[in-house]
C-alpha cells in the first residue's frame, strides 16, 4: 500500500514577510552607503548674482571648490553700516552621501571644536530654524542650516533619506545640498543672531526654490 504525500505551499506570515522586506531593504541601504564617494559630476547650482543679492548687504562674488565628491560655494555677506559679517555656504552633489551622511558641524569637530548649548535668549521662542553652535578655547561659531532636494526642503532625517534612496532605485537623478548661514559668535548678541536669521531666510528660500524648478 503507498502512501500519498500532498505538499502544500508554505505560506509566511504578511507581518513576517514585511518585516523581511524591510530588514532586506535597511540591508541594501547600508550597503550602498559605503560604497565609495564618486566625483561631483552633473552637480548644478545657481549663478545669478541677483540671486544673492539681499538689502542691507555687501556680498562678494562666488568662491567655488569641488571636493569630497561635492561642490562647494561660498559668498561672504557684509552688513552696509557695519556690523558682522557673515558667511553663506552651499553644499551640493547629485550624490547624497556626500551632502546628507555629515553633519552641518563636522568641518568643525574635526578641527576640535565642540557643540555647545546656543545661550539662552538668543534664538526667538518657537523659531522654526536649524540652529547649532560650537566652541573651541575663546572661538566659537553659531551657523543657521537647512538640509534639501528638488522637492524642497527635506532635512537630512528618515524623510531625506528615504526619497534619496527611493531616488537611487528608481534611476532618478536629483541635487542635494546643504545650506549654511554662519557667524562667528563669540560676544554677539540676540539682534545679530535674528539678523543671521533674517539673512538666511532669503537666502535659503531663493536657493531651494531655483532647486526646485
Amino acid at each position: 500500500m503507498q502512501t500519498s504525500i500532498e505538499l502544500r505551499p508554505v505560506r509566511v506570515a504578511p507581518v513576517r514577510a514585511f518585516s523581511l522586506a524591510v530588514l532586506l531593504f535597511a540591508a541594501a541601504a547600508v550597503a550602498w552607503s559605503l560604497q565609495a564617494v564618486p566625483a561631483a559630476q552633473g552637480s548644478r547650482w545657481p549663478t545669478d548674482d541677483s540671486l544673492f543679492s539681499v538689502d542691507g548687504w555687501n556680498v562678494t562674488p562666488p568662491a567655488i571648490e569641488a571636493a569630497n565628491g561635492n561642490i562647494y560655494l561660498t559668498r561672504r555677506y557684509q552688513p552696509i553700516g557695519g556690523g558682522t559679517p557673515m558667511t553663506f555656504t552651499l553644499t551640493t552633489s547629485q550624490e547624497v552621501k556626500t551632502v546628507y551622511r555629515a553633519g552641518p558641524d563636522v568641518p568643525y569637530l574635526g578641527s576640535g571644536y565642540e557643540n555647545v548649548p546656543v545661550q539662552a535668549g538668543l534664538v526667538p521662542a518657537g523659531d522654526r530654524h536649524n540652529i547649532s553652535q560650537v566652541r573651541r578655547g575663546d572661538e566659537s561659531w553659531l551657523q543657521v542650516y537647512a538640509y534639501g532636494e528638488r522637492r524642497g526642503l527635506l532635512g537630512n532625517g528618515p524623510v531625506g533619506w528615504g526619497l534619496a534612496i527611493f531616488d537611487r532605485v528608481a534611476g532618478q537623478p536629483n541635487d542635494y545640498y546643504l545650506m549654511r548661514v554662519t557667524l562667528p559668535a563669540t560676544t554677539v548678541d540676540a539682534d545679530t543672531v535674528q539678523r543671521a536669521i533674517g539673512l538666511a531666510d532669503v537666502l535659503i528660500q531663493r536657493v531651494s526654490s531655483w532647486y526646485a524648478q
